[in-house]
């Protein structure tokens, strides 16, 4: 096992740093989060085993008042779930800001965009309001 710091934001954890580093150090990661802690207490991560199925991840952890914990049961599998659904949900803004960026050059101010090209764009910059995955998204036809 390793002690780690868990630097985190309520709670919600950004990442671990070693049990043993520098003041200055923890000093200069507080300033480029300014509005983030670091755990009082440290938490242990167990060494990755061969196949790393006992990885810790950021999203395994909660801080309350302060003290760090490793999730288990329930809340963990709530935790995984929770961060496919945002993986998910961010490779459908990808694709979709793809497809805005194609078409950005219709808004140059010397030109006046149809209303079929302003409803793609405006479904386009929707389409997170409706779909969650990439593999269910229905995007809008380019007119």
């Amino acid at each position: 096992m390793t002690q780690v710091y868990v630097l985190h934001k309520a709670s919600t954890t950004k990442g671990f740093y070693a049990d043993d580093m520098s003041d200055g150090f923890k000093t200069q990661i507080l300033s480029e989060n300014p509005s983030h802690s670091f755990s009082v207490n440290t938490v242990d991560i167990p060494e990755p085993n061969d196949d790393y199925s006992n990885v810790v991840f950021p999203h395994h952890v909660t801080v309350e008042d302060g003290v760090a914990r490793i999730l288990t049961g329930t809340e963990l599998d709530d935790a995984n779930a929770a961060d496919l659904a945002l993986f998910r949900l961010n490779e459908v803004r990808k694709f979709r800001d793809k497809k805005l960026a194609e078409t950005d050059w219709w808004a140059n101010s010397d030109l006046t965009m149809t209303q079929a090209q302003i409803d793609y764009r405006q479904a386009l910059r929707d389409i997170t309001e409706t779909y969650s995955s990439l593999e269910d998204a229905v995007f809008p036809e380019k007119p």
